[in-house]
């Protein structure tokens, strides 16, 4: 059965991995707003389809122009950009139909006047049930009836666009897991075996663990809240665990010091397995670890009530 200081234990670590996972998630956002912004996951994802029917490198500047100002004030639908200038402020939340009726503006534009205009724009949505006319009239009536088309189109292209988008954010939060972890000789395996030899460790950290638990309700609320990384990380410096870049020089002396060729490989593979734990663990997210302390901080409560 489990008993206190078994939860204590499992309390400090998931401390510690909540820290860790407040800084890879913030890092983390600004690597990816950078490196892998929407914007350029969209414009490249749109941009490939649109030259694929243009054969212009340039139709996607000419469809982001027109997707910020083809409606105008006549569009009502302000959520994905500021109402004074029309500046796109989130790509995940553009209308499909908006994507649509602008793609067809811009591949309409490239093909005005061409033989292949009527050709290209029958491209874009495959076989459509459209009865077929000579002349112009043709291109207006397909016009006329592909936006709704188009739509059903696009979306898969959407959901293409945030996988992407995703997969690159997922890539990112394992290699700054990665740097984090090494980088604060974050090794599971030693700092269980530090909580577990000694209550002060327990002591420092439970007490504000317990309290994160309570204080903060909703695991959202966590993902940028700076002053409890700062907060967090002074208290598991007081702890005395072996956590810190500093703590990597008694490591290595501690490596250095096995008796033979043996034990100074299973010293370095319980190093290397603590990290890659503590990585995995980490990875998981600052929301899971939370919503786990919750749940032992209320076990631990009902444990000392029934006792």
């Amino acid at each position: 059965m489990l008993n206190s200081a078994v939860l204590d234990i499992a309390i400090s670590l998931i401390f510690v991995y909540i820290t860790l996972s407040l800084i890879c998630m913030t890092i983390t956002e600004t690597v990816t707003r950078i490196l892998s912004s929407r914007k350029s996951v969209f414009e490249k994802t749109i941009g490939n389809v649109l030259k694929n029917f243009t054969g212009a490198d340039d139709a996607i500047s000419l469809f982001m122009e027109r997707l910020q100002l083809y409606y105008g004030a006549e569009d009502k639908d302000t959520e994905w950009r500021n109402k004074k200038n029309l500046k796109i402020k989130s790509f995940s939340n553009i209308p499909i139909k908006t994507i649509a009726t602008v793609m067809l503006d811009v591949i309409n534009h490239y093909n005005k006047g061409s033989k292949t205009e009527t050709t290209t724009l029958a491209r874009l949505v495959g076989n459509l049930s459209i009865p077929a006319k000579k002349g112009k009239s043709n291109l207006e009536e397909m016009k006329n009836n592909m936006v709704s088309k188009v739509e059903d189109w696009t979306a898969p292209l959407m959901d293409k666009i945030a996988e992407t988008y995703k997969k690159n954010a997922e890539r990112y939060a394992m290699i700054v897991a990665i740097i984090v972890v090494s980088f604060n000789n974050a090794d599971t395996i030693s700092m269980t075996a530090k909580i577990k030899q000694d209550n002060f460790n327990r002591a420092v950290l439970t007490k504000p663990a317990e309290e994160l638990a309570r204080k903060l309700i909703v695991p959202e609320n966590i993902n940028n809240n700076k002053e409890v990384i700062i907060q967090n990380l002074d208290l598991i410096q007081d702890s005395g665990l072996p956590f810190g870049p500093e703590s990597w020089r008694d490591d290595l002396e501690k490596i250095g010091q096995g008796k033979g060729i043996i034990d100074i490989f299973f010293r370095v593979f319980n190093k290397i397995s603590g990290l890659i734990a503590t990585i995995a663990l980490v990875s998981l997210g600052a929301p899971f670890w939370l919503n786990a302390l919750k749940k032992i901080v209320e076990l631990k409560k009902n444990l000392k009530k029934g006792s």
